[in-house]
């Protein structure tokens, strides 16, 4: 079973903020201009985000994601 429940991995409400946004793309730029932070600090999120997943990049974010959702579709399914 693939478990990929977000309240596991304990982000905080800012990390929320910045996950929302790497999970439809944008750029650390592009995240900062949206919650008016530096980059830096956006960088900083990101890096702490991939920690707490466990993943090395944004992609292994969208593959644990991507394999929850096959799971709970196969689920659904039987």
């Amino acid at each position: 079973m693939n478990d990929f429940d977000l309240r596991k991995y304990k982000l905080t409400e800012r990390e929320n903020d910045v996950l929302k946004y790497v999970l439809k793309g944008y750029t650390n730029k592009q995240i900062a201009q949206k919650l008016y932070i530096s980059q830096d600090t956006a960088k900083a999120h990101v890096s702490s985000i991939l920690f707490k997943i466990g993943v090395g990049d944004r992609i292994g974010i969208l593959v644990k994601l991507f394999k929850k959702n096959i799971q709970d579709f196969i689920n659904n399914m039987e």
